[in-house]
């Protein structure tokens, strides 16, 4: 969501009252700062905020009342993915830098800032893991269809909280992730990787 602070309004408020008032969308904490860029709209300065909320829907509408009244319609747009065709330039400016950022979080940070399933995730992991019969490797994306099913705007959406998962489980050393073909020891790496059951 975005919008204007107030008169003697801090950011994080402003923030708050704007994903009530235009999603419906209650915030369950304190907000975790993004930053801020003078990059988005010229001679703007634009505050960024990720905050914890309740599990939401694939798709909703919330009528919000402000100038007249005005019904928005939400639905999840794939982070992997820039928009776009016919979205307005900033709203891809804002995109991209929120992104920049939220790829940047730690493992901790995304599970408590980022709606996850990491129960069902992790159980999934170590299933498929241990269901590797020729010591092959296999996808983080087979972890996501096998979880969300084949729609790719779905599974998608459980990569970067697999990634997590599937980390926490190799340090843990249940599992193996594997960057390259060797074994990663941090959540920090990047690029594509494997997930393998630990060698006999």
């Amino acid at each position: 969501m975005k919008g204007s602070i107030e008169n003697d309004e801090l950011p994080q408020d402003a923030a708050a009252r704007e994903l009530l008032e235009e999603s419906g969308v209650a915030a369950q904490g304190a907000p975790l700062s993004l930053g801020t860029s003078n990059g988005i709209v010229p001679r703007e300065t634009w505050n960024f905020f990720l905050f914890p909320c309740p599990p939401l829907a694939d798709e909703w509408q919330h009528h919000c009342p402000d100038d007249g009244g005005h019904d928005f319609k939400f639905f999840w747009q794939p982070v992997e993915e820039y928009l776009e065709g016919d979205w307005p330039a900033p709203f891809i400016r804002a995109l991209r830098f929120a992104v920049g950022k939220i790829e940047k979080l730690s493992p901790q940070q995304r599970d408590q800032y980022c709606e996850t399933q990491q129960p069902e995730i992790a159980r999934t992991i170590r299933k498929l893991a241990d269901k590797i019969e020729d010591g092959r490797p296999i996808d983080p994306s087979a972890v996501a269809v096998s979880i969300a099913g084949k729609d790719e705007k779905k599974w998608r959406k459980l990569m970067p909280v697999i990634k997590s998962e599937a980390v926490k489980l190799a340090l843990n050393g249940e599992i193996q992730v594997l960057r390259k073909g060797k074994p990663v020891s941090s959540a920090d790496f990047k690029g594509l990787y494997k997930i393998a059951a630990l060698s006999e």
